[in-house]
């Protein structure tokens, strides 16, 4: 998850009260997949903390003017593309 300690701090708090009340271990981890930085930083927090039976990702990014005559150039829908279907960023 992207900003856990700012706009997304009340949906990590959710992930903990979640894995609280239903006695789980299930943490939110900061990870941007469009940032190779971030990944390498995500994966070597879940390696220190403990083995990752599963680990998944939601990502969606989407664009406004996606249509015929629309603002978005070939590279921001194939950047769309990478991380919405690929989850990479080239």
């Amino acid at each position: 998850m992207r900003d856990t300690a700012g706009r997304n701090a009340s949906q990590a708090a959710d992930v903990k009260k979640f894995a609280y009340d239903n006695n789980v271990d299930l943490r939110p981890i900061e990870l941007d997949v469009s940032s190779e930085k971030s990944i390498e930083a995500g994966i070597r927090q879940i390696g220190r903390r403990t083995r990752a039976d599963s680990m998944f990702s939601c990502t969606y990014a989407g664009a406004y003017g996606l249509r015929a005559g629309g603002s978005v150039t070939p590279g921001q829908l194939a950047e769309l593309y990478d991380i919405n279907v690929l989850s990479t960023k080239g």
